[in-house]
């Protein structure tokens, strides 16, 4: 019985290799019950409150990290 082996570019070594990365990159940050992955932020324009501090309690309330 005779085993064929792919051959693989290094092309697609290096892109296979990067994806492998991110992908432990971002699991350890999602797999932690608190929310100390990713931070969520918007612009104050975005809230509709241009230039107002009443931004970051709106922000807050919407359950977002930061303005």
């Amino acid at each position: 019985m005779r085993v064929e082996h792919s051959r693989m570019s290094r092309r697609e070594m290096m892109v296979n290799g990067a994806c492998a990365v991110a992908g432990l990159a971002l699991m350890g940050s999602c797999r932690r019950p608190e929310r100390a992955g990713f931070k969520i932020g918007v612009c104050d324009w975005t809230l509709g409150k241009t230039t107002d501090p009443a931004s970051l309690g709106m922000a807050k309330r919407l359950g977002l990290d930061g303005v």
